[in-house]
C-alpha cells in the first residue's frame, strides 16, 4: 500500500509478565462489538509513535513503555479504502483499566489463549507472526537538538555558557512528559549550558545524572561523532547536542530530512538501532 489514500493508524500489543510467562491485552469495543487490539487513527500532525502511545492510554488508561516496533497490519475497510496500523510492543508499567465509551472490557490472555478471541483474522495471523523475542528492548537512541535558546548574536559572553530561555525551559520541562513512554537509560549532553539545561528536568524526573561529554559539542569533528554512534550503548540512551552534530548523526544513519532542511530547536528524534542502522525512526517537533 503506497498510495497516499492509505488511513494510518498506530497502536501497540500490551504485554505483561506473569511467574510462567506473559499475557497480552485484548479490548472489547462496544462500537463495533468485537475484540481486538487497542489503535486508532492518526491525528494532524502526529507521528506514528506518538498516535500508538496516546491511543493505547485513551483506550486503556495504562501506563507502558513503548519498546520495539512490530510488522504492521495492512488491510482493505468495508468502504474500499485501503489502512496500515503500525503497532509496537508495549510493556505494562502501571495504571489501571477503567472502563470508557471506546473500550469497555479488555482480557489479559496468553497469546495462544488470545486467538480465539479475537475478532479479526488479521489481528490471529499478526499475533501468530510476531518475530521471535518481540518482547525485548531496542537499543535505542533518542537525539534531541537543544531547546531555544536566544541568539547567538545578542550573547556577548563565552557561547558555551549562553542560556535557555524562557521559551526553551518551557520546552525542557515538556520533555519531562513527552518522554513518559520511554525507558531512559542514560542522559548525555554536550557540555554547553543550553544543552544541559534542556536535559536536566528529564534527568531529575528519572533520577539520573546528565554526563557532559565533549564530543557532543558543536565543534566536535566528525570523527568524535562516529565514534559516539558506534558505541552507543544498549537500552536507551538520550543525547542532547547542536543542530551540527545532530544533522550528522542523522546523516551518519542515512536519515533522510523531508521538508526539515534544519532540525527545529526542542525538537528530537527517536531512532532504534540494529547492527549500526537505524532500524526505525520518528521525529517529533517540539510543542507549540
Amino acid at each position: 500500500m503506497t498510495s497516499n489514500n492509505v488511513e494510518l493508524a498506530a497502536g501497540g500489543v500490551v504485554w505483561r509478565k506473569t511467574q510462567s510467562s506473559i499475557e497480552i491485552l485484548v479490548a472489547h469495543r462496544p462500537a463495533y462489538g468485537d475484540w481486538a487490539l487497542p489503535k486508532g487513527r492518526l491525528s494532524n500532525g502526529e507521528t506514528l509513535i506518538e498516535c500508538a502511545a496516546r491511543e493505547v492510554r485513551e483506550e486503556t488508561g495504562l501506563d507502558v513503555e513503548i519498546r520495539r516496533r512490530l510488522p504492521d497490519i495492512e488491510y482493505t475497510k468495508p468502504s474500499g479504502r485501503p489502512k496500515r496500523v503500525a503497532y509496537w510492543a508495549m510493556r505494562q508499567i502501571g495504571g489501571d483499566f477503567i472502563p470508557n465509551g471506546e473500550v469497555d472490557k479488555i482480557q489479559w490472555l496468553k497469546p495462544s489463549k488470545a486467538l480465539p478471541v479475537l475478532s479479526y483474522e488479521r489481528d490471529r495471523d499478526f499475533i501468530q507472526q510476531l518475530p521471535a523475542k518481540w518482547t525485548r528492548r531496542p537499543r535505542r537512541l533518542i537525539l534531541v537538538r537543544h531547546a531555544e535558546a536566544g541568539k547567538r548574536g545578542e550573547w556577548k559572553k563565552d557561547d558555551r555558557a549562553r542560556p535557555l530561555t524562557k521559551q526553551g525551559h518551557r520546552q525542557a520541562d515538556e520533555l519531562v512528559n513527552r518522554f513518559r513512554p520511554f525507558r531512559v537509560d542514560r542522559i548525555v549532553s554536550s557540555p554547553a549550558t543550553r544543552c544541559l539545561q534542556t536535559v536536566e528536568p528529564l534527568a531529575a524526573a528519572r533520577s539520573l545524572d546528565v554526563v557532559a561529554d565533549d564530543d557532543l559539542w558543536e565543534e566536535a569533528s566528525a570523527g568524535a561523532t562516529r565514534r559516539l554512534l558506534k558505541n552507543l550503548s544498549k537500552g536507551c540512551t538520550v543525547m542532547c547536542s547542536h543542530r551540527p552534530i545532530v544533522e550528522r548523526m542523522l546523516d551518519g544513519f542515512g536519515i533522510e530530512r523531508p521538508g526539515q532542511k534544519v532540525s527545529p530547536k526542542g525538537a528530537w528524534w527517536i531512532i532504534d538501532v540494529c547492527d549500526g542502522r537505524a532500524q526505525d525512526h520518528h521525529f517529533l517537533l517540539p510543542s507549540p
